[in-house]
């Protein structure tokens, strides 16, 4: 079985959207579990920003309002792609 870690995040203003995704993250899970291929939704709701790294997958919503603590530096970009 292969399992693929993907970490999203998003600004509040797109919860919505996220949950959508989230629900077809399950979805195709219910498809592909036969095949052997698992999905692992990793929501920041529930983990740390630090373990996004530990992902296979990382996924960010943003449209308008980003809160303080969604304010990125380069630092975390580069430390997403080593």
């Amino acid at each position: 079985m292969r399992t693929i870690k993907l970490y999203i995040t998003c600004s509040d203003e797109l919860t919505l959207d996220k949950n959508v995704i989230g629900n077809l993250v399950r979805q195709l899970n219910h498809v592909n579990n036969p095949k052997g291929i698992s999905i692992e939704l990793w929501d920041c709701e529930d983990y740390d920003l630090s373990d996004a790294v530990q992902s296979d997958m990382f996924v960010a919503l943003f449209h308008k309002v980003i809160a303080a603590e969604w304010m990125y530096h380069p630092y975390h970009f580069e430390m997403y792609q080593s």
